[in-house]
């Protein structure tokens, strides 16, 4: 089994630089042409072993029949797929500007598929993502990061496995780059009596968890778990592995478990969910979610 690779903030930020932008690309496309979804899952991406998908985009004229955008890392390109399984390759290339691979882009998308929503403004769509700059991307560090996000997948799409609950997809959202999966414990904030002013996002009782890799704030690529509304006293919660920590220094308690941590544990996949899974107990357990009747028993027992 390949070793999981490191990539700490200093070194790959350059690259994370140029890879954020090519993601904001294929953000914006699904915005404007992907049928609307609760919780903005319209507009997240998803882990492939090549890097990056939109997944099929069923739009356009064209019998509502779908295309897809992928960004391929390895290859150093994007690819266009439409309905018939006809291929086109954007290439990116160090010293291109953002806006050259983003006119590219538009042009390589069908002509059938793409059609913008009723709502939107065909200007505003093909003027795209608000990026600027070049490509500077590392290859190694551009390959260390579609390694990490697509194993960390792999243990969220385990951990999702787990619950009856309402679960969302496994999926990227680009904005902040961080891979994501969220719970919902089937209650609505009015229900909890919350405060106005939470936002589309969290009208529901939900706990998130997921992975990202760094920023200026938060420099160590991490697993994180918080919880909306945050229970009191949520951040006296037991968590696993030992390093596993609490930060409260945001508007609510995160649980964090460092990527190093992780990395150079005796087990790496088990430390992974044995944090998942301790933070779900410990933001849980205190509002009453029906903790027995969500859990999935062994595939052995069915």
């Amino acid at each position: 089994m390949p070793s999981l690779p490191t990539l700490p903030w200093t070194d790959w930020s350059p690259t994370r630089a140029s890879i954020h932008p090519l993601l904001k690309m294929m953000e914006h496309v699904r915005l404007h042409v992907s049928p609307p979804r609760n919780h903005w899952w319209h507009i997240t991406l998803y882990p492939v072993p090549e890097g990056f998908t939109t997944g099929p985009i069923p739009s356009g004229a064209a019998g509502n029949l779908p295309f897809s955008i992928t960004l391929h890392i390895p290859a150093s390109c994007f690819i266009v797929t439409d309905f018939r399984g006809d291929a086109t390759r954007v290439p990116i290339e160090t010293g291109m500007a953002f806006g050259h691979i983003w006119e590219r882009l538009l042009r390589a998308l069908p002509t059938e598929g793409a059609t913008v929503g009723a709502s939107d403004d065909r200007a505003v769509f093909e003027k795209g993502p608000d990026v600027s700059g070049e490509v500077a991307w590392d290859a190694d560090h551009a390959d260390a990061f579609r390694h990490i996000m697509g194993w960390v997948a792999g243990v969220l799409e385990t951990f999702s496995g787990r619950s009856y609950a309402k679960t969302s997809p496994v999926h990227l959202f680009p904005h902040h780059m961080d891979m994501a999966l969220t719970r919902f414990s089937g209650r609505r904030l009015k229900e909890l009596s919350e405060p106005e002013g939470a936002g589309v996002e969290y009208e529901h009782e939900i706990i998130s968890f997921g992975f990202w890799m760094g920023d200026d704030n938060v420099p160590d690529p991490s697993f994180y778990g918080y919880a909306w509304p945050s229970p009191e006293g949520a951040e006296g919660g037991a968590l696993s592995p030992e390093a596993a920590r609490w930060d409260t220094s945001g508007p609510r308690p995160m649980a964090l478990l460092s990527w190093e941590d992780v990395r150079l544990s005796g087990d790496p996949r088990q430390a992974a969910l044995d944090f998942l899974e301790s933070t779900f107990q410990a933001l849980a357990t205190g509002p009453g979610w029906d903790m027995d009747a969500l859990a999935v028993p062994p595939i052995s027992t069915w």
